[in-house]
């Protein structure tokens, strides 16, 4: 015998409330809308919470891809140089960057087709004198056999070119060498502190100051148009003879 009761449902079931939404029916935004109230209701510390749990993984995915574009960007537009002379010049002081920059604009335009990939790149950062610091960086220089022309007292002139760490100025010059006789010195160095051009843009206070290509640069038709651009006076184009 079954017994019953009116209203009495021996197997309830939960009926949805048709007045509330669940967020998967809600449109986007009512969505912003829920976000937003959300937002609002958190304390500055739930709220920092939030921001690192949800983009903790994002901010550094984020840096990563800006970096590796930054990167291979730079990477390529590197490739696509073309270096026409590279120049290590010691002892150039500090507040020289304005000369020095002015000096490179100039040398390029002299040099260069007026391609925009061109570049004549210049280290100034090397040091007269024996610590172990200018002795390591002259050193690399010259092992490295990526600079072309170096630029240097008279002390370090002569020991490298004892060393024959320089092409000869006579070879480089050729059949022009009577037009460089009043900037050579009696060994045949190119001296710049006799040279316009180059005491123009004053970037040293030394004298003698001696240009030399090193062996291992193959560029000597660069380092002929160098001589051909320091001994001009201070007006472009007209040279000293």
């Amino acid at each position: 015998m079954r017994i019953t009761m009116e209203g009495y449902d021996p197997d309830p079931v939960e009926k949805p409330d048709p007045n509330v939404k669940h967020e998967s029916d809600l449109t986007s935004e009512e969505r912003r809308e829920l976000a937003r109230k959300q937002w609002k209701s958190m304390t500055a510390q739930e709220k920092r919470q939030y921001f690192w749990d949800y983009y903790k993984w994002t901010i550094p995915a984020a840096a990563l891809i800006i970096f590796l574009i930054f990167t291979f960007t730079e990477i390529y537009q590197r490739s696509k140089l073309v270096q026409l002379m590279s120049i290590a010049m010691m002892d150039v002081p500090v507040g020289a960057e304005k000369e020095k920059a002015q000096f490179s604009d100039d040398l390029l335009t002299f040099l260069g087709s007026g391609a925009q990939n061109e570049t004549i790149d210049i280290d100034s950062s090397l040091q007269s004198g024996n610590s172990s610091s200018a002795v390591m960086k002259l050193t690399v220089i010259i092992a490295a056999h990526t600079t072309d022309l170096l630029v240097c007292n008279e002390e370090t002139y002569q020991s490298l070119a004892a060393e024959e760490a320089f092409w000869d100025w006579n070879d480089i010059l050729g059949e022009e060498k009577a037009a460089y006789s009043d900037y050579l010195s009696p060994e045949g160095w190119l001296d710049l502190s006799l040279c316009p051009r180059w005491n123009s843009y004053a970037m040293t206070y030394y004298s003698p100051v001696y240009a030399g290509l090193l062996i291992s640069s193959d560029k000597t038709d660069m380092a002929r148009g160098f001589a051909r651009f320091v001994t001009m006076t201070e007006k472009e184009g007209e040279k000293v003879e």
